[in-house]
């Protein structure tokens, strides 16, 4: 096989690649693909994130992690500069959600349960610290990004409109 035929190959099989994990979500044939073409990410065993967070980039042949991009964290750092009780539970759902990978709400109901709810326009309640917190956010699912629209107690979400935010 001449060179330019292997380079073809591999080539073709990086799109499968991208296919399999973009379109069909299929995350164990993932490592079993970038093990077969020998993707650096895997040459010192597994790396530090779960695999099925790996996303193969087309004729780079590099490893990707896609994550959440959060936008607006100064919205929580508002928020908790003036309620100071809610800085530790904000965090932390900011570092849960930063780490996610969201195909839909599907994803989101599996990772928060009874503690999310969901309105039109791809948008999401939280029920942050036992309900005394409420953020809203905009998910983009295809982009993997949040958009942090509204933060406010219980009390403060009563009254509101979370479709109008």
């Amino acid at each position: 096989m001449r060179p330019s035929h292997v380079r073809n190959f591999v080539h073709s099989l990086r799109w499968m690649a991208f296919i399999h994990v973009c379109f069909f979500g299929i995350k164990k044939q993932l490592r079993e693909i970038a093990i077969a073409l020998n993707f650096d990410c895997f040459k010192r065993g597994f790396p530090e994130f779960p695999f099925w967070e790996i996303f193969l980039v087309p004729d780079m042949g590099m490893c990707y992690t896609l994550l959440m991009q959060i936008i607006a964290k100064s919205t929580l750092r508002k928020f908790w500069g003036i309620h100071p009780q809610a800085e530790t539970p904000l965090r932390t759902w900011y570092a849960v959600v930063d780490k996610a990978m969201w195909n839909g709400p599907a994803d989101v109901k599996m990772m928060f349960g009874a503690n999310v709810d969901f309105v039109s326009d791809n948008r999401i309640i939280f029920d942050i610290a036992g309900n005394k917190f409420r953020p809203i956010v905009h998910v983009a699912y295809p982009y993997q990004r949040v958009l942090i629209k509204f933060v406010g107690t219980h009390k403060e979400y009563d009254n509101i409109n979370p479709e109008a935010v």
